[in-house]
C-alpha cells in the first residue's frame, strides 16, 4: 500500500509541489498591498518574509490562533504601530473569511446533494453542536460580564499605568479598524477586490495540493467534492490543542477521506498530503527565514 504513493506521476507531484509552496508569494503580495494602501509601503522581500513567519507561527500555535500574533509582531518590528498592526491583520481575516463564503456557496452548486449530506454528517458526528453553543453562549456571557465590569470599574483601574497602556491599545485598535475600514470603503475597493482575488488563488493553491495527488495516481474526484472535503478538515483542526494540529490533522483527513476513497491509498495520500501541506514547508520555510534574517542581521552590523 504505501507503494502507491511512490508511483504517482511525477507531473502532478510536481504540480501539487509547486501549489503548495504558492500561497506564500500571493501572501506577500497581499501584505504589500495593504501596507502600501496604508501609506506604510513595505517591500516584497520582507512581505514574503512575513508571509512565512506566519506559516511557521501557525505551525507551532494551534491551529486556532494560526499565525496572528506572529504577524502582529512582525508588523510591529517593520515600524508599523500595534494598533495598525493588529487592525491589518484582522483585514486579512476579512478578506479570507470573503473568500471562504464565496468559494462554500460555490461549492454547494457545483457538489452533488448527497455529497453534500455525507459532508455534513461528517461533522455532526465530530462535532457535538449542544457543545458548540455552550461554548458560544459562555463567549457572550463572558463579553457582558467584561462590559458590566469595565462600566462599574474602569475608572478605577486607569489608575493603574499597565492598565492604562492595554486600554489605550484597544481604543487605538479599534480606532484603526473603523478607520481602515471607512478608508476602503471610499477609496479601496480596488485593493480590497485585488486581495480577495489573491486570496482566493492562495487558498485554492492550498486546497490543489489534494486534487493533484489524487489525480497523480489516478483517482478522479471532483474539484469541488475535494475542496469541500478539506473544509470540512479545516473546521475540526480548530478544535485540535496541538501546535499545527499535528497528530490531530492527519487523524481527521484520514477519517473523512476514508469515507470517499479506497482503503489501500487512505494512509499513503493521508502522509503525502499532511508532507507536502505542513512538514515539508515548516522545513522550507525555517530555512527560507534564517536565510532572510541572518542576511538582515548581517546589513544591521554592516552599518553599525
Amino acid at each position: 500500500t504505501f507503494l502507491t504513493v511512490y508511483k504517482i506521476d511525477g507531473l502532478y507531484l510536481f504540480a501539487a509541489l509547486v501549489v503548495a509552496l504558492l500561497p506564500w508569494y500571493l501572501h506577500s503580495w497581499r501584505i504589500h498591498n495593504l501596507t502600501v494602501f496604508i501609506k506604510q509601503p513595505t517591500d516584497l522581500k520582507t512581505c514574503f518574509k512575513i508571509a512565512v513567519g506566519v506559516d511557521l507561527g501557525a505551525a507551532i500555535t494551534p491551529t486556532a490562533f494560526g499565525g496572528s500574533p506572529v504577524k502582529i509582531g512582525m508588523y510591529m518590528d517593520e515600524g508599523i504601530k500595534p494598533a495598525k498592526a493588529i487592525s491589518l491583520t484582522l483585514f486579512t481575516s476579512v478578506e479570507d473569511t470573503t473568500f471562504f463564503i464565496i468559494s462554500t456557496i460555490l461549492a454547494f452548486v457545483f457538489v452533488q446533494p448527497a455529497f453534500l449530506h455525507e459532508s455534513f454528517n461528517l461533522l455532526k458526528i465530530h462535532i457535538n453542536l449542544s457543545q458548540v453553543l455552550v461554548g458560544v453562549g459562555l463567549t457572550l456571557v463572558a463579553i457582558l460580564i467584561f462590559y458590566f465590569f469595565m462600566r462599574l470599574f474602569g475608572r478605577n483601574l486607569l489608575a493603574f499605568s499597565w492598565f492604562r497602556k492595554i486600554y489605550r491599545l484597544y481604543l487605538a485598535t479599534i480606532r484603526d479598524i473603523i478607520k481602515l475600514l471607512i478608508l476602503i470603503t471610499k477609496e479601496g475597493k480596488k485593493v480590497f477586490f485585488i486581495n480577495v482575488t489573491l486570496a482566493a488563488i492562495q487558498w485554492m493553491s492550498k486546497y490543489l495540493v489534494m486534487y493533484f495527488l489524487l489525480l497523480g495516481i489516478g483517482i478522479e474526484m471532483p474539484f469541488w467534492e475535494v475542496f469541500l472535503l478539506q473544509i470540512v478538515i479545516f473546521i475540526l483542526m480548530n478544535f485540535v490543542p496541538t501546535p499545527g494540529a499535528a497528530v490531530g490533522a492527519e487523524t481527521i483527513f484520514y477519517i473523512v477521506f476514508s469515507q470517499f476513497l479506497p482503503t489501500a491509498i487512505i494512509l499513503p495520500i493521508t502522509s503525502a498530503w499532511r508532507l507536502l501541506t505542513f512538514y515539508l514547508q515548516l522545513a522550507i520555510g525555517s530555512g527560507i527565514f534564517i536565510f532572510l534574517n541572518s542576511k538582515k542581521l548581517k546589513i544591521e552590523t554592516e552599518e553599525v
